[in-house]
């Protein structure tokens, strides 16, 4: 069923030296009073823009400093599309809000042990401009399922189904157990509400080694389309 929906256009700003929210305001729309729906839609505090990082580092999540984006909430455009007819460049943001965005994850140095097992924790990754790093879209879903598969089942406190029994199946007293892991990693991927399927193409276990493929289908993108949709039931959303 094909669905009307409105994309608005916004532009992103970088702050720059001697920036303020009320010059920003001005400068985009001609009126300083605006200045306001920038702090609301960014959700800014007094003082907004700080001078450095290490100011920011006192609120993050509610003060900008030089190099940061902010969005204006002015719209450039307000566009209606059919479902079957956006824009590839809006398609491609659409996908990434519907797949979410998260913090990125490094796991490299963290497997040890005879049986793959490991200590249980990830290390958080920087963006190269003195914040933490993110993921977003595929990415994020690859994320979600490489931690899934790499937390041992009951280990995560308040979800005792969450993870796998991968480390344990290493050595469980049978000829061929690659039937058992597969499993285990099919039922994992399945998990997320984001996959509608996968398979296996190929494996390889050799020892406590095992290598694989998987190929893993994600939602329609017309099921991506009304899962962000429906968020709003006015059926309109924000580009940025």
């Amino acid at each position: 069923m094909k669905k009307m929906i409105l994309i608005a256009r916004y532009l992103k700003y970088v702050i720059k030296q001697n920036d303020t929210i009320q010059g920003i305001a001005e400068k985009a729309t001609g009126d300083y009073s605006n200045y306001e729906q920038i702090i609301k839609y960014n959700d800014l505090r007094y003082p907004f823009i700080v001078d450095t990082p290490q100011e920011k580092l006192t609120d993050v999540e509610h003060l900008v400093t030089i190099g940061d984006k902010i969005i204006l909430p002015f719209p450039l455009d307000n566009i209606s599309y059919s479902t079957d007819s956006i824009p590839r460049k809006d398609e491609s943001r659409i996908v990434d809000m519907a797949l979410g965005t998260d913090v990125a994850l490094s796991t490299q140095e963290v497997i040890s042990g005879n049986w793959g097992s490991w200590n249980g924790i990830f290390e958080l990754t920087d963006n190269g401009k003195g914040d933490i790093g993110t993921n977003t879209g595929i990415d994020n879903l690859k994320q979600a399922i490489n931690t899934r598969l790499l937390t041992e089942k009951g280990s995560l406190v308040m979800h005792p189904t969450y993870g796998t029994s991968l480390a344990d199946d290493f050595g469980l007293p049978v000829k061929d157990v690659s039937p058992i892991i597969n499993n285990d990693i099919s039922q994992a991927i399945l998990t997320d509400p984001r996959v509608t399927s996968c398979s296996c193409t190929n494996y390889k276990i050799k020892d406590n080694e095992y290598t694989s493929n998987w190929k893993i289908v994600v939602e329609s993108l017309q099921a991506i389309y009304n899962w962000v949709i429906n968020r709003d039931p006015t059926g309109n959303f924000t580009i940025e």
